[in-house]
């Protein structure tokens, strides 16, 4: 019979593996692209046996869906934030700067451009995704006085902007934020 100490060795040797075989998985895509990544590149890129990576994941869309999961965690605390500000007061502007910190390194930009592109080709891909951005976009509604559309168009032109900057691996410049802060505003 095991203790709970080993069990939670076991527990954080497991979590350890997918930690490992997700951060494999999105250097090959990032590196390779999705398309042209077979599950034994990124086993062989994780160091470990195809049947290992098959113990967690036993498809390539399984690890896209845990990368949503990774993102949906990774906006959590914007999406937080956004609902500790008095209900249709808020000033976009620290989401605005904390979402393009978070959207703009080259890795995200090319990570990004790789599930669009496979979302294109198998639609279901993108719902976990979609699902993260209308998290975003309801806490953007409750506080402000825009519509769904506008803020739709809000978080379209600042993932552009951060898309640009990772793309071309620069931060973005002051003219470019100020001209969301103003469409921020225009639209809210």
């Amino acid at each position: 019979m095991m203790d709970k100490n080993e069990l939670t060795k076991r527990e954080q040797a497991k979590r350890a593996k997918r930690q490992l075989i997700l951060k494999s998985a999105m250097d090959c895509f990032i590196e390779q692209g999705i398309a042209q990544t077979g599950i034994r590149d990124i086993a062989d890129h994780a160091k470990i046996s195809l049947g290992n990576l098959y113990n967690h994941f036993r498809r390539k869309d399984e690890l896209i869906a845990e990368i949503a999961r990774i993102e949906a965690q990774a906006i959590a605390p914007l999406i937080s934030e956004l609902q500790t500000v008095p209900a249709k007061s808020a000033d976009l502007k620290p989401f605005i700067d904390a979402y393009l910190r978070q959207i703009s390194s080259p890795a995200y930009a090319i990570l990004s451009v790789e599930i669009l592109a496979a979302a294109i080709r198998q639609p279901k891909l993108a719902e976990p995704f979609e699902a993260n951005r209308k998290a975003m976009i309801k806490a953007l509604v409750q506080n402000t006085q825009a519509t769904t559309a506008d803020l739709e168009m809000l978080l379209d032109a600042i993932e552009a902007l951060g898309m640009r900057c990772g793309l071309e691996q620069r931060k973005p410049r002051r003219a470019e934020k100020s001209a969301l802060y103003k469409l921020a505003e225009t639209l809210t």
